[in-house]
């Protein structure tokens, strides 16, 4: 897509949709009109031999949509509407107290702090922080207005008592900008101006975080200017500014509460699970927009505690940045209700004008009823969240160089859009959330993801998807999103559920799902890579994906959170990876993460010696023994590559773990995971740490329950080599007709009957 070409993108406000459910598609675009038509997404490469696929379906969404343009307006900000005791100020003496933490700091930039606005929602005050200083302006009875700024300038990333009023008795209005102390007497310093008369009122609307409400539309309002910072204890008092309230509003260790006769004092800090705005005084409504950090540190914190949840009086404030964004709040271009008769699966609407064409992915979820097979597929959701617009550099590995494509160059002409959790704001701290209810560009069928320069992701998941169609294996399609609402009497509907190739973002729900489906008999196939890591919650309200991650403590990661700012907002639960939570990946598949690495020479397996053992020589029938495992595929060549797993008795993986096939990472490009480094050492790399290896592994369970674990992002790539006849095929689709047969090849009491001889017979018929 070149820079002069038309834009048609769009976005569902949900990912997960059932028969009789609603789905609403918002689409943007410099076309006016567009043909739309329901797909069923059947195979994302469009550079391999089978080539993109994807089946027309009839429904009531085909036909010409009007399309308007629509703009992202991000930054979040708080609204909070004033209560009726406002009525005492209609004198103009007010005195404002907030507790700023700039994170941004330019001569250049202006950020709203707070805002008063009028029933206009225009402003009748406001503090702003004015490139290195703060402003305090008022509007005057005839429209014109008079500021008063602070002599001192701020810095980023302290903490500043800021109070304002006015005083008309006095002809006077205050500022006081001074630095909070922990220890100390702490200096007044105050500036103040001589005014006339000032607009009657204080207005009916308090703003945070911007200097300007917008809206665009019917439903949630925007703002312009927002602020990059935390701010923390708003309070509005009716009464006039006096020494010793401003005194007290710079020192906290003298007063934490709000100033004498306030009418609003906002507690930032409450409800952090939801975006409500707490009202101390209990008169006013607010709430918070565009997906703010919550539970992060106050002033007053000091290290004594990392929980919010423990210690939630150091846990007062909010971060808001200018570019956040969980809902690009675009008006729904259709509304549609999903009929029965359309089975589940991964769909699309394909949207058409001239050579343009975009397609809005989403999934038809198997009934809410119950089971229609006895087989599921379980799309990973929240991963496509957390990479959801992940900054598409121009990455180089050695020889190595990927290339962006024209979806990521997209992309790169809309930061508006908002980033993946892999990003950072502009002041350096990472995005926690990340949503699908905007557009997202890399959430495509064709998507080619610049470091593999291949499928990655819902693309990547599409080879899975195919190679089922291929076997006749009826499925069902359940996301992260169902499985977290429904947990294990969803999946216990199945007798085999499989995974996409890279269920990297989990909840505890997951988890739990998983543990109680493995020990009542069931049987997955995990095919994928560097699954089940990040602790990961979604946001309690709302059917849109919207997902909380904090890079805490450890982890291979991109970036980690500030001091103290660890746990989970929507759950007060600690961040970081789910190893570090007792609960590793290793126990549940028999593998985990141990490596990542990208220079287009991925290796096969080989066969292991466990592989001759009776219990697991079934899963190898028809393959010869020297035969490589994954030599070809349509991801960086071969089956071991990208996010690799390893199994590791130390690391979680039980002692009944049967390693079935390996392949050494032998290369450069691939480093050991950071959490598996404890002092620094040269041995990280491939060529001289024997640690990095992808491992595929049979791990039975409970009675007759079991998991095939394939230990790397790229095996999937690999099943349609020749078409579809080839060892990774043949072990794969063995594993499947086993699962499906409910026969126990891998256990001591079928092993003792006639399996040693190593071929499938009757227990694990073709599943075509």
């Amino acid at each position: 897509m070149t820079d002069d070409e038309p834009e048609l993108i769009g976005y569902s406000d949900r990912f997960s949709v059932a028969a009789g459910e609603d789905i609403s598609f918002h689409v943007s675009g410099d076309v006016t009109t567009a043909a739309a038509r329901l797909v069923r997404l059947r195979h994302g490469d469009t550079n391999s031999p089978i080539g993109y696929l994807e089946d027309e379906c009839d429904s009531s969404l085909d036909g010409d949509w009007d399309i308007a343009k629509q703009d992202v307006l991000a930054g979040s900000f708080g609204l909070v509407t004033l209560p009726a005791a406002i009525d005492e100020m209609q004198s103009g003496s007010f005195h404002a107290r907030v507790f700023m933490h700039p994170t941004i700091v330019t001569p250049s930039s202006r950020e709203g702090v707070v805002a008063a606005l009028d029933a206009d929602e225009q402003p009748v005050w406001e503090l702003i922080r004015d490139g290195e200083r703060i402003t305090f302006s008022i509007r005057t009875d005839d429209d014109s207005w008079m500021s008063v700024t602070s002599p001192t300038p701020v810095v980023a990333h302290r903490w500043y008592a800021v109070a304002c009023g006015v005083d008309p008795a006095a002809g006077v209005a205050r500022l006081v900008v001074s630095p909070v102390r922990h220890a100390g007497r702490t200096s007044l310093e105050k500036s103040e101006i001589r005014i006339g008369g000032t607009r009657s009122g204080q207005g009916s609307h308090v703003l945070l975080g911007a200097r300007r409400l917008i809206r665009v539309n019917s439903l949630e309002p925007r703002a312009a200017e927002t602020f990059n910072g935390w701010l923390e204890d708003f309070a509005l008092s009716s009464a006039p500014p006096n020494e010793q309230e401003l005194a007290a509003a710079v020192d906290p260790r003298t007063n934490r509460g709000a100033p004498a006769g306030s009418v609003i004092d906002l507690d930032l800090g409450r409800d952090a699970d939801t975006w409500n705005i707490v009202d101390r005084c209990g008169d006013t409504v607010g709430q918070l927009f565009n997906g703010p950090e919550r539970a992060v540190t106050g002033r007053g914190w000091n290290g004594g505690s990392t929980s919010p949840v423990a210690a939630p009086v150091d846990y007062g404030a909010v971060a808001f940045h200018a570019d956040d964004v969980i809902d690009a709040n675009w008006a729904a271009t259709r509304t549609w209700t999903v009929p029965p008769d359309l089975p589940s699966g991964f769909y699309a609407v394909r949207l058409t004008s001239g050579h343009v064409v975009d397609r809005i992915p989403f999934v038809i979820s198997a009934s809410r009823e119950g089971a229609c097979h006895d087989v599921a597929f379980w799309v990973p959701s929240y991963t496509y969240a957390a990479y959801a617009n992940e900054d598409p550099e121009d990455y180089q590995f050695g020889e190595y160089r990927s290339k962006r494509g024209p979806l990521d160059e997209l992309f790169r002409r809309h930061p508006e859009w908002g980033g993946s959790s892999y990003d950072r704001h502009p002041d350096g701290t990472g995005r926690v959330l990340s949503s699908l209810r905007r557009p997202v560009p890399n959430l495509r069928p064709t998507y080619r993801y610049p470091l593999v320069n291949g499928p990655r992701g819902l693309a990547a998941d599409l080879y899975v998807v195919h190679w089922l169609e291929h076997l006749d294996v009826d499925v069902d399609y359940i996301t992260d999103e169902d499985v977290h609402a429904e947990g294990a009497a969803l999946l216990r509907r199945y007798d085999t559920v499989i995974s996409g190739t890279h269920p990297e973002y989990v909840t505890a729900k997951h988890l739990d799902a998983m543990e109680s489906f493995l020990n009542d008999d069931g049987r997955f196939m995990y095919l994928g890579g560097n699954g089940f890591y990040w602790v990961t919650t979604p946001e309690p309200t709302g059917d849109r994906v919207c997902i909380e991650v904090r890079r805490a403590v450890a982890g291979t990661r991109a970036w980690e959170p500030s001091p103290g700012n660890g746990h989970h907002q929507f759950s007060g639960e600690a961040g970081g990876i789910w190893s570090h939570r007792g609960r590793p990946p290793h126990a549940l598949l028999g593998v985990g993460f141990v490596s990542q690495g990208w220079d287009g020479r991925n290796p096969p397996y080989r066969k292991t010696s466990d592989a001759r053992r009776p219990e697991a020589a079934w899963a190898f029938a028809g393959i010869p023994d020297d035969e490589p495992i994954g030599a070809h595929g349509l991801v960086m060549n071969g089956a071991a590559g990208d996010e690799i797993d390893s199994a590791d008795t130390q690391l979680g993986s039980p002692e009944s773990t049967i390693v079935l096939a390996s392949a050494r990472l032998d290369s450069d490009a691939y480093l050991l995971a950071t959490e598996r480094v404890l002092l620094p050492t040269r041995d990280v790399a491939g060529s001289s740490n024997e640690a990095i290896r992808a491992d595929a592994v049979l791990l039975p369970r409970a009675d007759t329950g079991a998991v095939f674990s394939c230990g790397s992002m790229s095996w999937a790539a690999c099943l349609s080599h020749n078409g579809y006849d080839n060892a990774l095929e043949r072990l794969t689709r063995n594993v499947l007709s086993v699962f499906r047969s409910h026969d126990t090849p891998w256990t001591a009491e079928s092993c003792a009957t006639d399996h040693a001889a190593c071929e499938l017979s009757e227990y694990a018929a073709a599943v075509t």
